[in-house]
């Protein structure tokens, strides 16, 4: 059985609890089954708030010393027990409540879950102390072996960021949507595939929920096409995003068993939606279909390929930024990201708290933008725009005309009222920005104005507040503090 490590919260009043769990966790210790750390194991010296973290991140299993103390220490509750829920509903650690003294710990977060002594019997309850720790050490003993077992039958697959074209990609098989119609590289390749080999658009247009799949021989590097029906591309976010990913390869283990290698599109970003929680919802379907089972045995690789360099570079940055968050344990190569995603486990109880989770991707607040959408302000709004967004916790979504058909100026609308405020890049006078600011004023929206050059600034605009620049640093640097100041962060 391979060593777990274990982190201990607790409050320094409660001390002598923790004293004592870790004299009767010794044999445990000294068998190589855990190591543990606490916070007295920081070194003078040492930055304690980045070695707890660091710690927290590391951790097999998170026990938590419960008591009214624990739950009144607010690095206790607001820092270490956030951060350890985030990594168990994730799968990424084990977190175990032990109740040191009665305290109303069932509506703190970790409320949900199952207390050690047994049935969460207070220590402090028993007539032996002694009792109470051996039945705390048997109920970790039962973890250990759980976890064990679970890891000797974790797969492992390979996952890969691509800057290539699909057309001319080889892989076994490549997913696409269509999402009621087609948009980006799922028109590319349909079309491909109409005109060069012959075969009816129609035959390609699943139901939502249903599949094709299309053999492309002679005219791609892949295998076969799936492609898979989807809501309509306005109702095509993040929850959806990964749902898409998941059920594709369900599918593919269903109808194309011998598949060892899988290719996906990016998703969400050629019409607004925040680029990099769009990635993250991608790759949470993916993670979510290995730690269900859903993968086949032989599938060996996934990618995600992407053929616009400037988005791809920005992806792998992204991919980089969330290797922990699904279990990446290697990354090599400077050109393209390389990962093995690890499934965890297939408890159904944590699959259930999954689906809580990506559910609320939907209720996170986003800022709409208003800006003309083209190469020339791109910089300006991944960079500058959505950075100092994400730094508040916030998405950034904005709204491509070139995708959509039908009321694109209600979608518009609606997306301005649903949004926690409206920044408006002003550069260039574009009438369509202006007309957005506009609506937002009468729907008394917050709203940031933004322009490289306040001369620039057309009609009663002039006398408003408006965040000039000349550098996309300086931009995120102001744009970061007045987002701050919305959410009542200064």
């Amino acid at each position: 059985m391979p060593e777990s490590k274990v982190f201990i919260s607790y409050s320094h009043k409660d001390e002598h609890y923790r004293d004592e769990l870790e004299k009767h966790l010794i044999m445990l210790k000294r068998n190589g089954l855990i190591q543990t750390w606490t916070d007295r194991k920081i070194l003078p010296g040492q930055e304690w708030g980045k070695e707890i973290s660091t710690e927290l991140e590391a951790s097999d299993i998170i026990v938590l010393l419960v008591s009214s103390d624990f739950l009144a220490s607010d690095y206790c509750y607001d820092i270490e027990v956030q951060k350890a829920m985030k990594q168990h509903e994730q799968g990424a650690s084990i977190v175990v409540p032990i109740i040191l003294r009665p305290c109303d710990w069932h509506d703190a977060p970790f409320g949900i879950l199952q207390g050690l002594p047994k049935d969460a019997k207070p220590i402090k309850e028993y007539s032996d102390m002694d009792s109470a720790f051996l039945e705390v050490v048997k109920g970790l003993k039962k973890i250990l072996i759980e976890k064990s077992q679970i890891k000797n039958n974790t797969k492992e697959i390979a996952f890969e960021l691509v800057n290539a074209d699909v057309t001319s990609f080889p892989c076994d098989v490549l997913v696409l949507k269509y999402a009621q119609q087609f948009y980006g590289a799922d028109k590319f390749v349909s079309k491909l595939l109409a005109d060069k080999k012959g075969i009816n658009i129609s035959e390609m247009q699943p139901d939502m929920g249903q599949y094709r799949i299309i053999e492309p021989t002679g005219y791609m590097e892949c295998k076969h096409v799936l492609f898979l029906g989807v809501p309509e591309l306005w109702t095509f976010r993040y929850a959806e995003i990964s749902d898409f990913a998941k059920k594709a390869l369900d599918r593919i283990t269903k109808s194309l068993r011998l598949t060892r290698s899988v290719a996906f599109t990016i998703h969400g970003v050629g019409y607004g939606l925040d680029e990099a929680e769009a990635f993250q919802s991608q790759l949470r379907g993916i993670k979510n279909a290995l730690d269900e089972g859903l993968i086949g045995d032989k599938v060996e690789k996934i990618f995600i390929v992407e053929k616009d360099k400037d988005r791809f570079e920005r992806l792998k940055r992204y991919t980089a930024e969330l290797a922990y968050d699904f279990n990446f344990s290697t990354k090599t190569s400077t050109e393209w990201k390389c990962a093995i995603m690890t499934a965890t486990n297939s408890n159904t109880e944590i699959h259930a708290k999954s689906s809580l989770v990506e559910m609320k991707v939907e209720e996170k607040p986003f800022v709409f933008v208003a800006i003309p959408f083209n190469k020339e302000f791109d910089d300006i709004f991944y960079f500058g725009i959505q950075g100092a967004a994400h730094e508040n916790g916030l998405l950034c979504e904005r709204i491509d005309e070139d995708s959509f058909t039908g009321e694109i100026l209600a979608r518009i609308l609606d997306k301005i009222e649903k949004a926690k405020c409206l920044i408006a890049e002003l550069s260039g006078a574009n009438p369509n920005v202006y007309l957005e600011v506009g609506y937002a004023w009468g729907k008394s929206k917050p709203t940031i104005l933004l322009a490289k050059d306040i001369k620039d600034l057309q009609f009663d605009i002039q006398g408003h507040k408006c965040l000039s620049y000349e550098r996309i640093i300086d931009l995120k640097e102001k744009l970061t503090e007045e987002l701050g100041g919305l959410n009542g962060k200064q």
